[in-house]
């Protein structure tokens, strides 16, 4: 993973670690750390002002095939094709236990966390778009796509009575990515 300072165009440190592919990176809303998830199977929690790495986190059995931190910082949330969701504590990293929820039938693939800091919703390649309560880890809802393969916006006012949609864009193969808009 390569650093860089945007306004002065320079590198500022390459943040290496993982012996694979990195599947996908977040960084806390300050930009003072990140997390790497990897085919290695681990996560890795970086720090980028000192360009080190903090903690590894190595809890799933198979690929770490994304991550996403709550926007308090407070939280990484990682889904694995071991089918499960772990939601790691980054205000305690010497704590490396982390809340473990099996999640799905199948790799779990995408994952977003609503920006109330309240709720994870992920995807798999089962096709099921799970919402979890993310302080109790407790599944609210899940939701079998219909098998068409293309792009789905599904509104939370179906659920939750918001206004927020949610864009699953997937594959014959299952869903590829969500993301939560913030209006």
């Amino acid at each position: 993973v390569r650093v860089w300072d945007l306004l002065r165009g320079k590198q500022v440190h390459i943040l290496k670690g993982h012996a694979v592919t990195i599947q996908d990176l977040a960084i806390t809303s300050d930009g003072k750390l990140a997390v790497s998830a990897s085919s290695d199977s681990t996560l890795k929690v970086w720090d980028l002002e000192k360009g080190i790495e903090l903690k590894t986190l190595a809890e799933h059995n198979v690929f770490v095939a994304a991550v996403a931190i709550t926007p308090n910082g407070r939280h990484a949330i990682s889904v694995s094709g071991d089918t499960t969701l772990k939601v790691w504590n980054l205000s305690n990293l010497s704590d490396s236990d982390s809340s473990v929820v099996e999640a799905h039938n199948e790799s779990v693939a995408a994952i977003t966390i609503s920006f109330d800091n309240e709720f994870v919703i992920s995807a798999s390649l089962d096709e099921v778009l799970t919402i979890w309560h993310l302080n109790t880890a407790t599944k609210i809802v899940s939701y079998q796509l219909p098998h068409s393969g293309v792009p789905i916006e599904w509104q939370m006012t179906k659920v939750f009575g918001w206004r927020k949609p949610i864009f699953a864009p997937y594959t014959l193969c299952g869903i590829t990515s969500v993301t939560m808009t913030s209006n």
